[in-house]
């Protein structure tokens, strides 16, 4: 998830993380204990989803409006092929609202990844030396990018700049104001300090997709955005989702509340740039889209597995560590890549986890039941797993 809370941000100039030299250990390649990717564990639909009222779907989105503090929420149930139930709640929000899906982006850029391996454009198991000039980049496979075992730094997450009481990079190019491009983002992220060796365990971090975006920029000679758009949106018929920088034609997202910190009242992000939020990680979490469009991603990622004929089940083979390629396995807790994996877990759902200042969204899928629930709330750093889980299983 991107960005995570942090203290005095917006208010104080953050300090730059002190250099560290990456070690011929943090290097080398995964042991014998590496994580792999292995399947979901799921199988095909045998239970029927249960039936799910307006009303009870307005009591959830009002209960979670009242929980969390949001000032607006969409929230939809999908059983199989039917007609989502949508339901709006709070101020002034449509159902064909536009808004930052944060992270969801990853499986937007993951997909194209799959998509560019299928035409041998790219080779997912090629070390990211063969495309970008990176530290380590021998060492580091494309997959391991997506599925978060490269052992790459913390950019925007847990452990950014937080436990060594250095300030945190992912803040201090936000900070700079305006859109940020790929380059520089990569140019100032490339002395950020490995988590463990490759393919050694799952790690959830930013800096992952940040490169996975430059190995699709050097692989096909263009920019993520356009590689996007020709290979996903257009064929899947997403009309109105975007990737930034935003143009004269997109539409503008639905503003919402940023929590700098628990104890202060949240900023509007009407009071700030969105456009470096948008961009500091933008193949992390840069899109903007609605939640028509992001049930025909559903539907082709999860549900079909395929895209323009192209096989992408490979995107929900669930490693170990919680991570497919851009999808987050779900347990009966919730998804555990964010805080690291018990050994053993069973990842029995599918999740689409964003959140960014003013928006958390969750798109939680049940191969067991082909049920999906769908949530966005206006407000960022919201704990989601426990409610969905609840409404999902009740």
């Amino acid at each position: 998830m991107a960005p995570v809370r942090r203290p005095g941000v917006l208010l104080t100039t953050l300090c730059l993380l002190t250099a560290v030299a990456l070690s011929a250990t943090a290097c080398a390649s995964g042991t014998d204990d590496a994580v792999t990717t292995s399947s979901a564990g799921v199988s095909p639909t045998t239970v029927s989803a249960r039936s799910v009222s307006e009303g009870e779907l307005r009591s959830f989105a009002d209960d979670l409006l009242s929980s969390t503090g949001a000032e607006r929420a969409l929230v939809a149930w999908v059983e199989g092929d039917a007609d989502p139930l949508v339901v709006a709640a709070g101020e002034d929000v449509q159902a064909g609202a536009s808004f930052h899906v944060a992270s969801i982006t990853k499986s937007f850029v993951a997909a194209a990844l799959v998509l560019l391996d299928a035409d041998g454009t790219v080779d997912l198991d090629d070390p990211i030396a063969t495309y970008v000039d990176w530290p380590c980049g021998d060492a580091i496979t494309v997959r391991q990018l997506l599925d978060h075992t490269s052992g790459l730094g913390p950019f925007g997450n847990p452990g950014d700049g937080q436990e060594d009481g250095t300030g945190s990079r992912y803040l201090e190019l936000v900070q700079r104001g305006g859109a940020l491009t790929l380059d520089e983002v990569l140019a100032a992220t490339r002395d950020i300090a490995p988590t463990d060796e490759p393919g050694a365990s799952a790690t959830y971090s930013n800096l992952n997709y940040v490169v996975a975006g430059a190995v699709i920029e050097a692989a096909t000679g263009e920019d993520v955005g356009t590689v996007l758009q020709e290979r996903l949106f257009d064929p899947l018929g997403m009309d109105h989702t975007w990737y930034p920088p935003q143009g004269p034609g997109d539409a503008d997202p639905l503003p919402g509340l940023y929590e700098l910190e628990p104890d202060l009242d949240p900023l509007p992000t009407t009071a700030f740039d969105m456009e470096p939020w948008r961009t500091v990680a933008a193949p992390a979490a840069g899109a903007v889209s609605t939640l028509d469009d992001l049930l025909r991603w559903r539907d082709a990622i999860l549900r079909e597995q395929s895209i323009d004929g192209v096989d992408v089940s490979a995107m929900t083979q669930i490693g170990p560590g919680g991570y497919g390629l851009g999808v987050a396995g779900v347990t009966a807790d919730g998804a555990c890549i964010f805080e690291g994996c018990p050994p053993g877990q069973e990842f029995t759902r599918w999740g689409l986890n964003g959140d960014i200042p003013g928006a958390s969204t969750r798109v939680l899928y049940d191969p067991a039941t082909d049920a999906t629930l769908f949530v966005y709330l206006d407000r960022n750093a919201l704990s989601l797993d426990e409610p969905t889980l609840a409404f999902l299983e009740a």
